[in-house]
């Protein structure tokens, strides 16, 4: 079912495409990306997992079109001390957790995060798992992969660009 935002979105697009502009789709679809962005707070040693926490709501129904990752310290890689940071959606009754998008410091994956260099997670598109219904919360959690771990950096700060579909 279209949205009336997505028959807005179409108008605008159609407008703007008449004035010529090379790719109105796209900056349309700016024009309608909030930024969310999230502080971790909390301190935590390198061998506990965080348990799942509450970043915030999202209001309006959403596409995760980018997030990422920024430390106040760098992170190491490693095959075998490293985290998984982990972003999940819950429905607006607290339920239904789904993973939207991930990092992995493993050296397999996308490994070290250097200071202040945003390094993007992967975003898991899979059956529109990234699209975030009206009232959906978004949590995180972090799994250590080895009882000697690694730490996120407290104040590291997660962000989110939320396309409003």
């Amino acid at each position: 079912m279209t949205t009336d935002r997505e028959y807005l979105k179409q108008a605008q697009s159609g407008h703007i495409a008449s004035t010529g502009a090379a790719a109105p789709i796209t900056e349309v679809g700016y024009a309608h990306t909030r930024a969310r962005d999230f502080m971790k707070t909390g301190s935590e040693n390198a061998a506990t997992n965080v348990a799942e926490s509450a970043m915030f709501v999202v209001n309006r129904k959403s596409k995760l079109v980018a997030a990422d990752l920024h430390v106040p310290s760098n992170v190491a890689t490693s095959n075998t001390d490293y985290l998984t940071l982990k972003v999940y959606k819950r429905d607006s009754a607290g339920a239904n957790q789904l993973l939207v998008a991930s990092y992995n410091t493993h050296g397999g994956a996308q490994g070290a995060v250097t200071q202040w260099i945003a390094k993007d997670f992967s975003i898991n598109t899979t059956s529109d798992t990234h699209v975030i219904a009206a009232g959906s919360v978004l949590t995180y959690e972090i799994v250590k992969g080895s009882a000697t771990g690694v730490a996120l950096p407290t104040l590291s700060i997660f962000s989110f660009d939320l396309e409003e579909v």
